[in-house]
C-alpha cells in the first residue's frame, strides 16, 4: 500500500472515478429488481459508508467489500475519500450535505483507531447505542437525521427496526441544492404530455430551453446524452434519454450509461419535466444481491470496529433517505437565495438538436467527475 505522501493524486482520482462508476452501475441494476418506478440513490454516500466499514473489516468480510467497491488490493480507500471530500467545498449556488453516521451496540467498545479514521478521512461520526431500548434508540437516530436535514426528513427508522440483537446500523442521509448555470424561464414552462412508463399519457409541467450544452447521441445505446451544468461548473446533471418511448428497459441494463461519452458542445432544445422524488430504503437486501454478504451475517469480522471475534458485530441496516426536486432554477432551488441572472452563452447558428424528455429516462449528478446521485424517472406526475 502506498504511503499517503507518495500516492499519486491523479492516479487515486482515476481509481475512485472507476470504482464509483462500476459501483453505480451495480447498485442501480440490482435495485431495478424491486423498483420499477421513479427512484433516486445517493451513490457516493453509500460507497463512502461501505468503504468506512471496510476500514474496520477483516478476512473474507473485507475481501467481499473491497471486491464490490472495486478497489485494488493494494489501494487504501481512506486516502481516496479523504482527498475527494477535502476538494469539495459548498458555495452559495451549490451545496451538498451528506449526514452519515455509524451506530454500534453498547455491548462492545468502538475502537479508537476506527473512530479516528471515520472522523478524519470520511467525516463520519460514530455513536454507541442501547438497541434493546428500541424506542429511545430510534428516537436518537431520527433526531440526528431531522437535525442534519433541518427538518426536511423525519421518521427514518422505526422502533420495530431495532432490537436487542441489533449491533450496527449505518445511516446515510443526503441533501443537495444547486442552481442551473442557465436557468429555465418559468414563462416557457407549460403542461404537456409525458408518456409514463413509456405508454400512459399524463400531463406534467415541462421546462423548455435552447442553449449550448454538451450533447452526445449513441447508436449502440440507442440514446441521447445531455450534460446540464450548475453554477458551480464542477457539478453537472447528466440525462440519458432512450430514443424510443419504451427504450428504458434496454438502457437500464447497460453499464456504459454511466461512462462519460464523447460529448460535443452544440445548440440543443431541451424539454425536461419538473419532478420531485423522495425515497427511503434499507439497502441490505440490494447489497447482498451485489455479493456483499459476510458483513450482514453472523460470520462478519468487524473486529476493527469492535468486538473480539467473528459475529460479535454485524451490519443490520443500511438506511438511506434521498430527496430531489428539479425545477426551473435548479435542484431544491426554492430554498436558495437569488444570486443574480443566469449566464448568457452564445448559440450556434445551426438548427438546435431536439432533446425532448417526454418519456422515461435515467439521470445522475456528478461532482468533480464522481457520481453522487443517480436515478430514473418513469412518471414525473405528482400522483406517482
Amino acid at each position: 500500500m502506498l504511503p499517503r505522501s507518495r500516492a499519486s493524486s491523479s492516479a487515486m482520482n482515476r481509481e475512485l472515478i472507476e470504482s464509483n462508476r462500476h459501483f453505480t452501475s451495480g447498485l442501480y441494476q440490482k435495485l431495478l429488481k424491486n423498483e420499477k418506478n421513479n427512484f433516486a440513490l445517493s451513490i457516493f454516500s453509500t460507497q463512502l459508508v461501505l468503504a468506512l466499514t471496510l476500514a474496520g473489516a477483516k478476512e473474507d468480510t473485507a475481501t467481499e467489500l473491497r471486491t464490490v467497491l472495486h478497489f485494488a488490493e493494494e489501494s487504501d480507500p481512506s486516502v481516496f475519500f479523504s482527498q475527494y471530500i477535502k476538494s469539495w467545498k459548498s458555495s452559495n449556488t451549490c451545496r451538498l450535505f451528506a449526514a452519515n453516521k455509524i451506530y454500534v451496540t453498547k455491548k462492545f467498545v468502538i475502537s479508537e483507531d476506527f473512530k479516528k479514521t471515520a472522523a478524519r478521512d470520511y467525516k463520519v461520526d460514530t455513536e454507541s447505542l442501547s438497541f434493546e431500548q428500541n424506542q429511545k434508540a430510534a428516537s436518537i437516530i431520527n433526531a440526528f437525521v431531522e437535525k442534519q436535514t433541518k427538518g426536511k426528513m423525519s421518521g427514518t427508522i422505526a422502533p420495530d427496526d431495532l432490537s436487542k440483537d441489533t449491533s450496527v446500523v449505518l445511516v446515510n442521509v443526503s441533501h443537495f441544492r444547486a442552481r442551473w448555470l442557465n436557468e429555465f424561464q418559468r414563462a416557457s414552462t407549460r403542461m404537456l404530455e409525458f408518456y409514463a412508463n413509456g405508454k400512459n399519457e399524463v400531463l406534467v409541467y415541462m421546462m423548455h430551453q435552447v442553449n449550448n450544452f454538451n450533447y452526445h447521441e449513441s447508436r449502440n445505446l440507442k440514446a441521447q446524452f445531455i450534460e446540464l451544468p450548475f453554477k458551480d461548473r464542477d457539478v453537472v446533471l447528466v440525462v440519458v434519454l432512450p430514443k424510443e418511448r419504451m427504450g428504458l428497459e434496454f438502457l437500464d441494463q447497460k453499464q456504459e450509461v454511466f461512462r462519460r461519452p464523447a460529448f460535443v458542445e452544440q445548440s440543443v432544445h431541451v424539454v425536461l419535466p419538473k419532478f420531485k422524488i423522495e425515497n427511503a430504503r434499507d439497502l441490505v437486501t440490494v447489497l447482498q444481491e451485489m455479493q456483499i454478504r459476510k458483513v450482514f451475517s453472523d460470520e462478519a469480522n468487524l473486529t476493527g470496529i469492535g468486538g473480539r471475534r467473528n459475529g460479535d458485530l454485524k451490519v443490520d441496516k443500511v438506511v438511506q433517505k434521498v430527496c430531489f426536486e428539479f425545477d426551473e432554477e435548479g435542484v431544491e432551488a426554492s430554498t436558495m437565495e437569488t444570486t443574480g441572472k443566469a449566464e448568457e452563452r452564445s448559440l450556434h447558428t445551426s438548427v438546435p438538436v431536439e432533446f425532448i424528455a417526454d418519456h422515461p429516462f435515467i439521470f445522475y449528478i456528478k461532482i468533480k467527475d464522481i457520481i453522487c446521485f443517480a436515478g430514473r424517472i418513469t412518471d414525473p406526475s405528482p400522483s406517482s
